[in-house]
C-alpha cells in the first residue's frame, strides 16, 4: 500500500513538476524515473535501515552545475535533464539516501551525509566496487566529520570531491 502511494505521489510529482516545468524529452523518462524509484527505494532503505513511509516528490528541471539535488529537510528531489544521459541509477538512488536519511541519520555533518549517500547508492546499484578506494588523506576525512554546512558550502569542488570521497570510504568500513 505504502509503494503504491508513492509511486503515484511519484507520478504525480513527475507530472506536475515545477512553477516552470522543463518537458520530459520523451514520454518514456517518467516511466524510466518511476522503474528506478520503485527498483532501489527498497533498497536504500534495507541498508539505511529506516522507515518506509517517507512521501516525496521527484521533478526535472535544469540544475546549475550538478546532476539533481534533494535539499535537507525538503522532501522534493530535483534531477536535471542530462541525468538521463548516463548515470541514471545511481544518481536516482543517491537522491534516495537523502530522502531517506532519518532518524539516527539526520544529524550528520553535510560532508559525511554525501558520502553516505556514495556509499549506500553503490551498494544499491551494485557499483560498490568502484567506492572501495584507498584510504583517504586525514584531512579530507576530518573535514568530512567536522565541517558545518557554510564550511562545506565554501569548499571547492575539487576539495568537495575529496571529502566526499573520504566519507564514502568511511561508510563503506562502517556499513559493510
Amino acid at each position: 500500500m505504502v509503494r503504491a502511494l508513492a509511486a503515484a505521489a511519484f507520478l504525480a510529482s513527475v507530472t506536475a513538476g515545477c512553477a516552470a516545468p522543463l518537458a520530459l524529452r520523451e514520454e518514456g523518462q517518467r516511466a524510466l524515473l518511476l522503474e528506478h524509484v520503485q527498483e532501489l527505494e527498497p533498497r536504500v532503505v534495507a541498508l539505511l535501515g529506516t522507515e518506509w513511509a517517507r512521501p516525496f516528490e521527484v521533478r526535472v528541471h535544469e540544475i546549475e552545475g550538478c546532476r539533481a539535488e534533494t535539499r535537507r529537510g525538503d522532501r522534493r528531489v530535483t534531477i536535471d535533464p542530462d541525468s538521463f544521459d548516463d548515470g541514471l541509477r545511481m544518481t536516482v538512488a543517491h537522491e534516495l539516501v537523502h530522502v531517506h536519511a532519518t532518524g539516527r541519520w539526520a544529524g550528520l555533518p553535510r560532508g559525511v551525509e554525501e558520502g553516505l549517500a556514495y556509499w549506500i547508492a553503490a551498494r544499491a546499484t551494485g557499483l560498490a566496487e568502484e567506492y572501495e578506494g584507498p584510504e583517504p588523506c586525514p584531512d579530507a576525512l576530518r573535514a568530512a566529520l567536522t565541517l558545518d554546512d557554510q564550511g562545506y558550502d565554501e569548499l571547492h569542488e575539487l576539495e568537495r570531491a575529496d571529502v566526499h570521497q573520504a566519507a564514502a570510504w568511511l561508510a563503506s568500513r562502517l556499513i559493510p
